[in-house]
């Protein structure tokens, strides 16, 4: 007898499984298409992390080359400039393009290549009274002058669609002033 009652029983198709595929098959749509809406923000933050460190230690490099007691000698201004860099930390790690443990400072007016880290220009204006013209270029100038210190990099984006967009990088440019106590 209990052969025929299993038999009239009717077995219920197994719908467990087959909403089991549906959510991963959903997941799996939904994941790629937030990943693709997420990318362009992530790397705009990424972005934005360079551009708040750049500025952060461009702002300390002028405080330090306006700081030092020998920044009438335009190597020591520069050397000041590059011991900033070297210091700042958030700086140092996002900037250094070669892994050397150290941010390359180079003194120049052009725009950084690819593989440059950090170009930087100096001016100072030590007639305050004449207007915006920056007399002295590529050094700090005599005590109680205006030190002008202008960064550019260059940031290779990671997503291939910034990077489609930007296949030279995305250039990033700072200033800072700050008065020579020297």
């Amino acid at each position: 007898m209990r052969g025929i009652a299993d038999s009239r029983r009717q077995r219920r198709p197994n719908t467990t499984a087959h909403a089991r595929g549906a959510i991963a098959v959903e997941f799996v749509l939904v994941l790629i298409a937030s990943l693709f809406f997420f990318m362009p923000v992530a790397e705009f933050m990424r972005l934005s992390l360079f551009d708040q460190a750049l500025a952060a230690a461009t702002h300390q490099a002028a405080r330090a080359a306006a700081a030092d007691s020998n920044n009438a000698d335009p190597t020591k201004c520069l050397q000041s400039v590059e011991d900033a860099f070297q210091a700042h930390r958030l700086a140092r790690w996002l900037l250094d393009q070669n892994d050397d443990g150290a941010v390359d400072v180079t003194a120049s007016t052009a725009w950084p290549s690819g593989t440059d880290e950090v170009h930087v220009s100096l001016m100072a204006d030590e007639d305050l009274y004449d207007g915006t013209e920056w007399e002295v270029v590529g050094a700090c100038g005599g005590s109680g002058s205006w030190i002008r210190l202008e960064t550019r990099i260059v940031v290779q984006p990671w997503s291939g669609l910034v990077r489609a967009m930007w296949p030279d990088g995305v250039r990033r440019q700072r200033h800072s002033w700050a008065r020579n106590q020297a």
